[in-house]
This record gives structure tokens, sequence and C-alpha cells, in this order.
């Protein structure tokens, strides 16, 4: 069985700037996949081949979420930017969660709860969760 990679708080944060390029991409393969949908006539679909711009756009936004997933990162809602990271919190599994057009991460919840049941980070917290990814491969 394959242990689940964990981040680190500071891990999580230097992701950051690539997890954006990789949202944007996403978005951008998915506005073009939608307007060739919407230019369809009623009950007709995409072809399974398409043209060569649309095969191109699905192949850059599987791409991109593949990307996400080898990183460990867990992309819970494209239009939001809403991510997960997991980790671990005075030994417990936990998910540090953020949101596009947050500075940080600085946001954490259990497995369970989702986006509702955030918790704010405290320096405590970050301390030991920047300490979770030294003994995982």
């Amino acid at each position: 069985m394959t242990r689940q990679r964990t981040f680190s708080v500071d891990e999580a944060n230097a992701l950051l700037p690539r997890v954006q390029e990789l949202l944007e991409l996403i978005r951008e393969s998915l506005s073009f996949l939608r307007k060739a949908s919407a230019s369809l006539p009623p009950g007709a679909r995409l072809p399974d081949v398409g043209s060569p711009l649309q095969a191109a756009a699905l192949e850059q936004l599987r791409s991109a979420e593949q990307r996400l997933a080898d990183l460990g990162i867990q992309l819970k809602d494209v239009e939001t930017g809403l991510i997960d990271f997991p980790s671990v919190l005075e030994g417990q599994p936990v998910l540090l969660c953020w949101q596009e057009g947050e500075g940080r991460v600085a946001w954490y919840h259990d497995l369970a709860s989702g986006f509702s049941g955030r918790v704010p980070l405290g320096a405590q917290a970050e301390d030991q969760a920047t300490e979770s990814d030294e003994n995982s491969a």
C-alpha cells in the first residue's frame, strides 16, 4: 500500500504558485470545451475525437488535473479554487485547506467535515504541521 504524501504548511504555501498555474490551465481548458459544447445543436454531444483544438484542450485539462494529483494535492472545486493538502496535526490526519484569493494556507479541517468545518491554523498548529512531512517519502 502506498503511503499518502503529507504536507507541512510551509510546503503547501511553497506550492501555491504552481497550484494557481494549474488551476488556470484547467479553467482555460474547461472554458474552451464549454464554449465548444454550447455551439452544438440541442441534444448533440462533442464528438469523442472532436477538433484538434478540442482534443488539445481536453489533454491540457487531464494533464493539469493529473499533475495536481501526482503532487498529492486534492482539487475540491475548480471554480472557487478550493484545494486541500493532506497533513498531520497533533498526530491526526487533517487537510490543510486553501481557497484561491487567500494569501497563504491558514486553515485546516478534519477528513470528514470539509470546507464548512474549516478551523484557522494557530501558531502552534502551524509549527506542528510544518514538521508533518519530515518522515514522509
